[in-house]
């Protein structure tokens, strides 16, 4: 029903969504509702464009703060990360939507709260289909993208489908070598 949350259901299919991924769409319209609460960007409008960009960011493929394990730079036109913006957006709309300290073009959080930002820019009021229309033309004017776009956010916003996705543990610190003359504490302990 319309002002309802949309159903999200574990399973696969074409409506599935990484888990993660998922998550930093939500997060993404939580934040906007906050900063921009006219705007009312739907989560399932950043949905359609991943879906559509990346696959989801590669269907998941993420380290546990949600980089893309393999980063995305679209060729001729260097777009960037999973949602494929470009850089001159990003150096624009460039926000930390994980609160790592760090905003990452190649990461799932933080491209997707600067496309959402970027969608809510000029006023955009995002409430109804046509200003969503008009909003995904940003990232492609073709009638298809367009086309595309509004089929894939209507699928998520009746139903979509939650998956794992493919995260990765983060690259482990360098071993740090041991230095001369020093003692391992642990050893000393008595039993």
């Amino acid at each position: 029903a319309p002002g309802q949350p949309s159903p999200v259901l574990a399973g696969e299919g074409p409506l599935a969504i990484p888990e993660l991924v998922l998550y930093a769409y939500r997060a993404a319209e939580m934040q906007l509702a906050i900063d921009e609460p006219e705007c009312a960007l739907p989560w399932h409008l950043l949905a359609a464009i991943g879906r559509i960009t990346s696959q989801h960011a590669d269907s998941g493929r993420t380290d546990v703060l949600g980089t893309l394990t393999t980063a995305r730079v679209a060729p001729g036109t260097g777009r960037l990360g999973p949602m494929q913006l470009p850089p001159a957006v990003w150096s624009q709309f460039s926000a930390d939507g994980n609160a790592d300290g760090t905003a990452d073009p190649q990461n799932v959080f933080d491209a997707g709260l600067a496309a959402g930002a970027w969608l809510c820019s000029d006023d955009a009021r995002l409430a109804e289909a046509d200003a969503r229309a008009r909003a995904a033309a940003g990232f492609d004017p073709s009638p298809e993208f367009v086309a595309n776009v509004q089929a894939w956010s209507a699928a998520y916003e009746k139903g979509a489908a939650v998956s794992p996705g493919i995260v990765v543990p983060p690259l482990a610190p360098p071993a740090v070598p041991a230095r001369p003359n020093t003692v391992d504490v642990a050893e000393t302990v008595p039993a």
